[in-house]
């Protein structure tokens, strides 16, 4: 196995001491892929001519498994499940992309700050999986000031004003050039022959700027019009066909308004209703 440099591992209970003989006998292992796994015991990656490069343990059960990355020099893509005080890094100065996936109701902005806090200052790229985005993206959030991209996939729908919290995360990220958000929660499969707010089809909103201030710009005012418009033209549980058209081309005049900072408006396909 000296030689192998990817290896996927899946479906399988795997311990911290199988991983530790994975990186102790494959000396130029470049990615280590555990997926959809259970993890029985505390991760250490370390090792100071650790090869390593991409690091994914994502959809796994750590139960209450540590993942303790500590010292991987060559490290620059991390995608990891991340619970209370399970997930801690030091001494990885190549970290470019974190993709971190947090899904447990206890996980607060302490623990966020503490997990990140050794490589806030040069990631480039953030990727959060989030089930509960409020408790993250707030007043409070880590100071990142080499971010450029930060993407949010939220497990929910499009909300009026949920938007406006997450300008607290791209200010302390005052380089940043696109913020991208992801509604995961398709309404019309969730709610199957009632037709919600046209705004809750948005699949993906995604913003652009030469700082984070034209991007705060650009969120805050996509916001503030969908808010205003809903107010003039109520959204219901049964609209008709020319309420929903005239939701739909506000939106696309939005685009059309932002067509130098939206760079993709995405939607869920949806049938529309006539009462």
């Amino acid at each position: 196995m000296k030689y192998l440099q990817t290896l996927y591992v899946t479906n399988i209970k795997v311990s911290g001491e199988d991983i530790a003989l994975f990186l102790k006998n494959c000396p130029i292992l470049r990615t280590l892929d555990i997926t959809d796994s259970s993890l029985t015991s505390d991760v250490h990656v370390c090792g100071t001519t650790l090869m390593l490069e991409d690091l994914l343990i994502c959809r796994c059960n750590i139960m209450e498994s540590v993942i303790n990355i500590n010292f991987a020099p060559n490290l620059s893509v991390v995608v990891v499940d991340a619970k209370p005080e399970q997930l801690w890094f030091e001494n990885v100065p190549r970290l470019a992309l974190a993709n971190l996936r947090i899904a447990s109701p206890r996980y607060r902005m302490q623990h966020f700050s503490s997990a990140v806090s050794c490589f806030a200052s040069y990631l480039q790229t953030l990727i959060l999986y989030l089930s509960y985005p409020k408790k993250l993206l707030r007043k409070g959030f880590p100071q990142m000031p080499n971010l450029k991209l930060l993407t949010v996939r939220d497990i929910s729908a499009y909300e009026h004003g949920c938007l406006l919290p997450t300008t607290y995360a791209i200010s302390a990220c005052p380089r940043l050039q696109r913020f991208s958000i992801v509604f995961l929660e398709n309404v019309k499969n969730a709610t199957p022959g009632v037709e919600r707010c046209p705004h809750q089809h948005i699949k993906i909103a995604s913003f652009q700027g030469s700082c984070a201030a034209d991007i705060i710009k650009s969120v805050t005012y996509f916001s503030d019009s969908c808010d205003a418009f809903q107010k003039t033209n109520t959204c219901a549980p049964l609209m008709s066909k020319a309420e929903v058209r005239a939701h739909m081309d506000h939106l696309k005049q939005l685009q059309v308004e932002l067509s130098d900072q939206v760079l993709l408006l995405k939607f869920f396909k949806f049938k529309k209703r006539i009462s």
